[in-house]
């Protein structure tokens, strides 16, 4: 406590916390033979923990046979856990709501004095002071800010790089509130007036992701979402002599991932990359972009396109553009609601 301040304590905990029983973690070698017995099945995930590993496993140990009154079963907690944290309660919500208004707030405090900023890294410390400001209690995951052909770069890195009048600025950035995350995207003229090939670009990713927000619904999947910004951006790009031939072939092959090489959304909650459920279908496990969507799930819609700047094989014109457009959503009995709408996108 001298070194890194005041701990709960088991009692302090237990009422906090609202759990049935808190015992001290040093006393469970002796303590688990008592907690199992008569047990079954033990549910526990794990690689957790190396020295829990060896007792949880030690406790299954028999030469011969099962013993009468002791586990004879393993299963992962976190099958349990992990459909919990599909579906986000109504605490939950709020905590997530909080951490998108925190956000937003700051990302229209941040956008008017982007003429004003020297660089990459003076933007992002900017923000992260009004996040501070406005009570977020940290990062959902490290702020990219990125002009010019540095957006390009899905994950990059704030830098000493200008931001220059005549250059898009992406920002994908997100607070995070009582261990909730939000995860918001916006791309913009640092002039506050697109050329008419940004312009071109940026109505394709917002088209796309139009079509993506359609797609939001009881009973859809991330797969269809991501199928319908597929196809939005692949008819764009054949439109704009980018891909050459028919939208669908250039899908079927996959040519349209040289510009666009990540999912259109993510599961969004405890970590800004929210885990993945597992979802079974015919008696066996499925990815999870599969699962029906249901009221309460929350994720992101996030389309993009990227054109390398070294890229021989693309217009000259449209090379080093990146623009990444993302929402954050909620699944509602009867359609969707737009978490993230306070942030302008038109």
């Amino acid at each position: 406590e001298k070194w890194n301040g005041e701990r709960l304590g088991t009692k302090r905990a237990k009422k906090k916390f609202q759990v049935d029983e808190i015992l001290d973690i040093a006393t469970l070698d002796a303590v688990l033979p008592t907690l199992i017995k008569g047990a079954d099945t033990i549910h526990y995930a794990l690689g957790s923990s190396e020295k829990v590993d060896k007792l949880v496993l030690g406790s299954l140990k028999s030469k011969i046979a099962p013993q009468p009154g002791h586990p004879h079963g393993l299963r992962d907690s976190r099958v349990f856990t992990s459909q919990m944290r599909a579906i986000k309660d109504r605490y939950e919500l709020r905590a997530i709501r909080h951490a998108i208004e925190i956000t937003s707030k700051s990302l229209l405090q941040l956008l008017p004095q982007l003429k004003s900023m020297s660089s990459e890294l003076h933007a992002t410390r900017e923000l992260e002071a009004l996040y501070a400001r406005f009570g977020a209690t940290g990062l959902a995951f490290p702020t990219i800010i990125a002009a010019g052909k540095n957006a390009t770069v899905l994950h990059h890195q704030p830098k000493h790089q200008p931001l220059w009048k005549r250059e898009l600025v992406l920002i994908d950035t997100g607070a995070s509130f009582k261990g909730y995350n939000a995860d918001i995207s916006r791309t913009v003229p640092v002039s506050g007036k697109f050329t008419e090939t940004q312009a071109e670009i940026y109505d394709l990713v917002h088209e796309a992701l139009k079509a993506a927000c359609n797609k939001a619904k009881p009973g859809s999947s991330l797969e269809a979402i991501h199928e319908a910004a597929v196809k939005t951006l692949t008819t764009g790009l054949c439109d704009l002599k980018i891909l050459r031939g028919n939208p669908a072939d250039r899908i079927a092959d996959g040519s349209y991932k040289r510009f666009y090489m990540h999912r259109t959304g993510h599961w969004l909650g405890l970590d800004v990359h929210d885990i993945s459920p597992l979802f079974e279908k015919n008696g066996s496990s499925v990815s999870s972009y599969l699962q029906p969507l249901v009221a309460g799930n929350v994720f992101t819609i996030e389309p993009g396109l990227y054109f390398d700047p070294k890229d021989a094989k693309t217009p000259a014109e449209y090379r080093g553009i990146g623009i990444r457009l993302e929402e954050n959503i909620v699944i509602t009995e009867n359609g969707c609601e737009v978490l993230t709408s306070h942030v302008p996108i038109e």
